[in-house]
C-alpha cells in the first residue's frame, strides 16, 4: 500500500507530465495553423499586388482578404494607441468574414513597434498578449509572434496590412 506522501509525490508527477504534453500539443496547434512565412516577402507581394490593381481600370479596387502567418520579429518595446483608420479597417475586414466588428472594439486598443529585418512595424495586438509582452518580453529580444492577417484594399487605393498579434513564444 502506498503512503499518503508516495501517492501525493505520484500524482504531482502525473500533473507535471500532463502539462508538459498539454503544452506541447498548445504549440503544435498555434504552429498548425498559423504556417512560417517570411513577412517582408509576403507585405511585398501584397503591396506588389494592390499596384497592380491600381494600374488596371477594369478592375474593382476594393478587396480584402484575411490569413495566419507566424515569424520571428524583434520586440521594439514600444506602445501606442492604435491608429483609428488601422481599427476601422480591421473591423470591416473582420465584418466581411462574418465577424462581429464590436467583438474588435473589446479585443484591440493598442500597436506595438516589431522590428523585422530592418524594418520597424507597428502593429495591432491583442490587450490579452499586450501585457503578457510586456510583462516576459524584453526590448531586442526576438519572439516567434502568431498573427493574424487582415488586409484591406479600399477603393481609394489605400492598402492595409494589419498583423493583429494574437500569441507569442519566446
Amino acid at each position: 500500500m502506498l503512503r499518503p506522501l508516495t501517492l501525493v509525490f505520484l500524482l504531482f508527477l502525473f500533473k507535471l507530465t500532463a502539462q508538459a504534453q498539454t503544452e506541447d500539443e498548445y504549440w503544435a496547434t498555434w504552429n498548425k495553423n498559423y504556417p512560417q512565412v517570411n513577412i517582408l516577402d509576403m507585405l511585398a507581394s501584397e503591396k506588389k499586388y494592390a499596384d497592380s490593381i491600381e494600374k488596371d481600370p477594369k478592375i474593382p479596387p476594393y478587396y480584402v482578404r484575411t490569413g495566419k502567418y507566424r515569424f520571428e520579429a524583434e520586440y521594439m518595446d514600444e506602445t501606442r494607441k492604435i491608429d483609428t483608420a488601422v481599427l476601422s479597417s480591421v473591423k470591416r475586414v473582420h465584418k466581411w468574414f462574418g465577424g462581429d466588428p464590436a467583438q474588435i472594439d473589446n479585443l484591440i486598443k493598442s500597436e506595438t513597434l516589431i522590428k523585422v529585418g530592418d524594418q520597424k512595424i507597428w502593429m495591432p495586438v491583442q490587450q490579452n498578449i499586450l501585457k503578457a509582452i510586456k510583462e516576459e518580453a524584453k526590448k531586442g529580444e526576438v519572439l516567434m509572434l502568431y498573427c493574424a492577417l487582415f488586409n484591406e484594399h479600399t477603393s481609394k487605393n489605400k492598402l492595409y496590412n494589419s498583423l493583429l498579434i494574437s500569441e507569442f513564444s519566446k
